[in-house]
């Protein structure tokens, strides 16, 4: 086969193909709306709280100090260890009150003595008196030795139960249930000399308390309250700065019995239970005080948005279409958020997919297939 023959047939396939391609359309399909998932407000009656900033401080607090002077001997516990009553703390060298305390015992001794010969020596003036044998002014005399000698034994046992005392002294023993700080004098040092020395400190954390400053405006109607209530104590919540909740509920047991005058405020204590010391003194912490019960609309905290213009949502119209509705907010519980006004609760928000939706863009809603996360009270807040 020779080239003349094979260009013809090549020339009419490379036309018809030309003439086919020219009859086809390119025709732009636009792409799928874009995914979102969306869901209702929820609606349900919550318990709002009112928060105030306080600290936590230590129901219990004992310097721990040395009460007689020599040298420190031993540190028998590690910084931060939960100690208990009677645990042993430090150790004082207890040699020269034990010399001191057998010489208060001789001491004792010798008083008794004394106070035996004494003892005899009347009986046998007294016999002597009721013969006529020993004057009025001998007699005084020797009663008078007597009771000297008494006197000298109580004295005596007094000087020992000091300086049992002092023994006692040497040996430091925890006075409450708490945790300890570190040892603030290291084993070798002279304590107890001019002064009572600092050696550590112990705090008592469970319960702790958290005290806070009420305004005189807060307070009257607390007080207004008390006057018809036998029990006025209110229950407490608490959040860490964190936003984290503290998982024990505690109850307000102490209102001071003035208001500062220059701040207008009165000081209040709420009790807290802290078994396990998630609580230490010193932490800023709100307190939250149940204030009214009341049916709010809330929204999940993920679909919320914000900038300038400050927090808004994105709701799906029936036509398909994303809308803005600029909100005011309320507490947060847990991961849902109070939404006090923009939305009359017939909105479909949206949760998922906001990176896909804009205002104005149409989109394919899809109803959350899970159930709406429940909202308790507000003490669920963080």
């Amino acid at each position: 086969m020779d080239l003349n023959s094979i260009l013809p047939r090549f020339s009419a396939t490379a036309l018809l193909v030309a003439v086919a391609g020219c009859g086809q359309e390119n025709v732009f399909e636009p792409p799928p709306p874009p995914e979102v998932t969306v869901q209702r407000p929820v609606q349900r009656e919550v318990t709002l709280y009112k928060d105030y900033v306080g600290r936590a401080d230590a129901s219990e607090t004992v310097e721990i100090r040395a009460r007689v002077k020599g040298f420190l001997r031993t540190i028998d516990f590690e910084p931060s260890q939960f100690v208990d009553i009677g645990d042993p703390l430090f150790t004082i060298e207890p040699e020269s009150f034990l010399a001191a305390q057998a010489s208060a015992e001789a001491a004792v001794d010798q008083a008794k003595a004394a106070a035996g010969l004494a003892t005899v020596t009347v009986a046998r003036a007294q016999a002597a008196y009721d013969k006529d044998a020993v004057s009025d002014l001998e007699m005084m005399e020797k009663r008078a030795q007597l009771d000297a000698a008494e006197a000298a034994v109580r004295a005596a046992e007094a000087a020992l139960d000091t300086a049992k005392l002092d023994v006692s002294y040497t040996i430091i023993l925890a006075p409450i249930k708490g945790r300890v700080s570190r040892e603030y004098v290291t084993i070798g040092n002279l304590v107890g000399s001019g002064e009572a020395t600092l050696l550590t400190t112990i705090v008592k954390i469970d319960p702790i308390y958290a005290y806070f400053n009420l305004s005189e405006r807060e307070l009257l109607p607390y007080l207004r309250r008390r006057k018809h209530d036998d029990n006025p104590e209110r229950p407490a919540r608490l959040q860490f700065s964190d936003g984290r909740e503290y998982e024990h509920e505690g109850e307000i047991d102490f209102a001071d019995n003035t208001v500062d005058a220059l701040t207008g405020t009165i000081q209040i204590r709420a009790k807290f239970p802290n078994p396990v010391g998630g609580l230490i003194p010193g932490l800023f912490v709100r307190v939250l005080i149940p204030q009214e019960t009341q049916e709010v609309k809330l929204v999940p905290e993920v679909a919320l948005q914000r900038d300038l213009a400050g927090p808004y949502l994105l709701v799906v119209n029936e036509g398909g279409a994303v809308e803005r509705r600029d909100v005011a907010l309320g507490e947060r519980l847990k991961d849902l958020r109070i939404i006090n006004s923009g939305l009359d609760g017939s909105e479909r928000v949206i949760v998922k997919g906001l990176q896909r939706a804009r205002p104005g863009v149409n989109v394919a809603a899809q109803e959350a297939n899970t159930a709406a996360p429940s909202a308790g009270t507000s003490e669920e807040a963080g």
